[in-house]
């Protein structure tokens, strides 16, 4: 595998050259292997002076082995931080367009936490994952996957070799920083775990949230040791003190409190806060505390006699996350005004501010030697300051953009996709090229449709707008407001006279799409709308929602005439066959249910997912329906016989999209980051898309990379199973306007 590695990352070279790749396997095996051997056990013996003579010796070898991803990877696995430096500064020296770059959370980042050697940076975020960054070269070492629900918290050890989290579900998780693996799980929460924090000799671990106690975890045992109640509200904050005496809790009740760490007692109650008190942080005497709150302030407090000592001013919003460098007597915070500041804690005076981030800040830390800040939130980004210059030293960012929608339009010329950016891709298929992106949004696009003629494409967005394109020109036609929340659905009818839209505010609106007038506007649901369909002649509107019923809307009268209430979980997608005969159903259980839209009567329940099914959709020829399940699996069915016809496995997640073009015999699956395609005659996996930074796309073919076919360099351009990359500078110069359209019709 490691050959294979090489070999793709001397092709990716040649590619940028703009040479052919002719170097094979056996001559990479004949030019490196006494090089890298040698620099491999140089890396395992903690020999920097040895390293640094091979890095000499044989640079152009090394060079030619891997682009550098060979002496990167020995950087990672050397547990010595002078090597590490040392292999990851020649990296950084040789190869200015890494590709270790690895892709950064797709969610939030809720917690950052340097190690205390100041080597390694742990993030986790609402994605549900934890990720292990190398400092110096910026290379994600380990993403963590097991917890279910967000993350809120990550702390290190004082050894640096544990990695606590914590989160949505309640339970603490320790993890072995240095290999990634589980080493166990503390559950006694009654509610999400906010905060964690070690003890000094790292015996103890104390952690707390939304069940308003906190918790001491003896670590040999696993076993709690205290509970300490008090709190009358959520607990956002805890921090032992440096000298391990005390534990300080800071709550949404506007306390903070003081617990004696040996007799588990409450030892004092702080009770100068006025706000929400959201994070804080003890100064090196263990007598001192650097409180933030909601309010915007900072403020110094001696703990012992609850007397205000200093304010800092100068943040205009939620003041959401600080830490403290007790060697330089220094502090940083960062909050809801996009700023992160640097103060001195010794006159509360400003002494530098950051700006850099698109979204709230939700966490802050500064590493032991006082040289770099760390900040993150929810642009989904962590950016790495450097305190001395005041410039970014790396910015870890989602490589992939986030997509959640898809569409084909019903003549097979156009592809439309959207995500967690304020803009929808659009491709013509027939021509490979990738159009203009259209983005005129503020908020995220939740819904996109075509009109029955392709002609139109209708997005929605959480500001409750709906817009309207003429695909041809990609101009927008007409801006439409259907509320003040999310719109999640979007349907045109057959005919193409209306357009029908739904969502969070349960109501369900008609528009005529030629002129932007409102038709009609009705109280349909008592909760959100998830899903609309409309049946083939147009007769009848189905209706899905979150408050688990199914309903069926007569369009000429506007009247209900049938709810369904047999479902007994969140309707979440609802398709009609092409004939009209049938009505499928999806949500939050795993049966897909048949309903027949004369009766509203459950005709058939089909098994096969594992877990909910956010999205049903039937094929155009109506012999296939196909099931989306958050097992991370497509279920297709034969409706002849209701037998399971294909399996789909889908590697980064489950699919919130599917979509069947007839033009091109093709069926198409999204997941958080890649858009699958196959062939629905032999199921054959055509392509993958990837959708980088939300703005470029590119293809790679099959699900792996195969290095016997002649033609596959002409082809691939990405693969997540394979080599990594720099995802801007590699779009930018790699991507192909008709590899899409060569991809889809290579084999006819």
């Amino acid at each position: 595998m490691k050959i294979l590695h090489r070999y793709l990352a001397l092709c990716f070279l040649c590619m940028q050259l703009g040479t052919g790749c002719t170097t094979s396997i056996t001559q990479l095996e004949k030019t490196a292997p006494d090089t890298g051997t040698a620099l491999h056990e140089a890396a395992a013996d903690c020999d920097p002076a040895r390293v640094k003579q091979l890095l000499q010796q044989g640079a152009d070898v090394l060079k030619e082995d891997a682009l550098g991803k060979t002496a990167l990877d020995y950087a990672m696995a050397a547990d010595c931080g002078e090597v590490s430096d040392l292999l990851a500064g020649y990296i950084a020296d040789h190869y200015p367009l890494s590709l270790s770059l690895q892709e950064g959370h797709l969610f939030c980042v809720n917690s950052v936490d340097f190690s205390p050697d100041g080597r390694l940076l742990a993030s986790g975020s609402t994605d549900e994952t934890v990720k292990l960054w190398h400092i110096a070269s910026g290379a994600l070492l380990y993403t963590l996957y097991g917890h279910a629900g967000s993350i809120s918290c990550v702390r290190f050890n004082p050894d640096g070799r544990v990695l606590a989290a914590a989160g949505a579900n309640g339970s603490v998780e320790l993890w072995d920083s240095s290999s990634g693996k589980l080493l166990s799980k503390l559950t006694g929460h009654t509610g999400a775990v906010h905060t964690l924090d070690f003890s000094p000799d790292g015996l103890l671990l104390a952690s707390a949230g939304a069940d308003r106690t906190v918790k001491v975890w003896n670590l040999k045992t696993g076993t709690i040791v205290f509970n300490l109640e008090g709190h009358r509200g959520f607990i956002n904050t805890l921090a032992f003190s440096p000298d391990g005496r005390f534990i300080a809790s800071g709550s949404a009740d506007k306390t903070i409190k003081l617990w004696d760490v040996k007799s588990g007692t409450l030892w004092q109650t702080l009770l100068g806060s006025t706000d929400f008190v959201t994070s804080m942080a003890w100064s090196r005497e263990s007598r001192f505390l650097l409180v933030a709150s909601a309010n915007g302030t900072l403020k110094f407090w001696d703990a012992r006699s609850d007397t205000l000592l200093r304010t800092f001013s100068g943040h205009t919003g939620v003041v959401q996350s600080v830490a403290v460098n007790t060697e330089k007597n220094m502090a940083v915070s960062a909050g809801w005004d996009l700023t992160v500041k640097l103060w001195d804690l010794a006159d509360a005076s400003l002494v530098e501010s950051f700006g850099g981030h698109t979204g709230l800040i939700e966490t802050v830390a500064v590493n032991p030697a006082g040289t770099l800040i760390a900040s993150a939130g929810w642009d989904d980004t962590i950016i790495l300051w450097d305190i001395e210059s005041g410039k970014r030293r790396h910015t870890f960012a989602p490589v992939s953009g986030l997509l959640r929608n898809a569409a084909f339009s019903p003549d097979g010329r156009y592809l439309a996709l959207s995500g967690n950016r304020d803009e929808v891709l659009l491709w013509n298929l027939f021509s490979g090229e990738f159009l203009s992106p259209l983005t005129i949004y503020r908020q995220p696009v939740t819904a996109v449709a075509f009109s029955p003629d392709s002609a139109v494409l209708a997005t929605a967005d959480r500001d409750g707008l709906v817009y309207l394109w003429d695909t041809g020109s990609s101009s927008l036609l007409h801006q439409l407001k259907a509320g003040s929340t999310p719109v999640f659905s979007l349907a045109f009818h057959p005919g193409g006279r209306l357009l029908a839209c739904a969502g969070r505010d349960k109501f369900i609106t008609l528009w005529n799409p030629s002129s932007g007038e409102m038709l009609s506007r009705w109280r349909a649901h008592d909760d959100d709308i998830y899903s609309l369909a409309f049946n083939p002649t147009g007769e009848l509107l189905a209706s899905g929602s979150k408050d688990t019923t199914l309903k069926l809307w007569d369009m000429a009268s506007g009247k209900q005439l049938a709810v369904i209430k047999d479902l007994r979980s969140i309707v979440r997608s609802v398709s009609f066959s092409p004939a009209g005969n049938l009505l499928a159903a999806g949500g939050d259980g795993p049966l897909v249910y048949l309903i027949d839209p004369a009766t509203g009567g459950i005709i058939r329940t089909l098994r096969g997912p594992t877990r909910g099914v956010p999205v049903v959709a039937f094929s155009p020829d109506a012999r296939l329906l196909a099931a989306a399940s958050w097992d991370n699996t497509v279920t297709v069915w034969d409706t002849d016989s209701w037998r399971i016809r294909q399996t789909l496995q889908l590697s980064n997640g489950f699919a919130s999209s599917l979509a069947f073009n007839p033009e091109l015999g093709l069926f198409l699956a999204v997941d958080f980051s890649h858009v699958h395609i196959w062939e629905t005659g032999s199921w054959k996996k055509l392509c993958t898309l990837v959708s980088l930074l939300g703005k470029y796309a590119v293809a790679y073919a099959g699900e792996r990379f195969d290095v016997s076919d002649p033609k596959a360099m002409d082809y691939v351009r990405f693969s997540t199973d394979t080599v990594g990359f720099a995802g801007r500078p590699f779009a930018e110069r790699f991507r192909v306007p008709g590899l899409l359209s060569s991809l889809l019709t290579h084999d006819q």
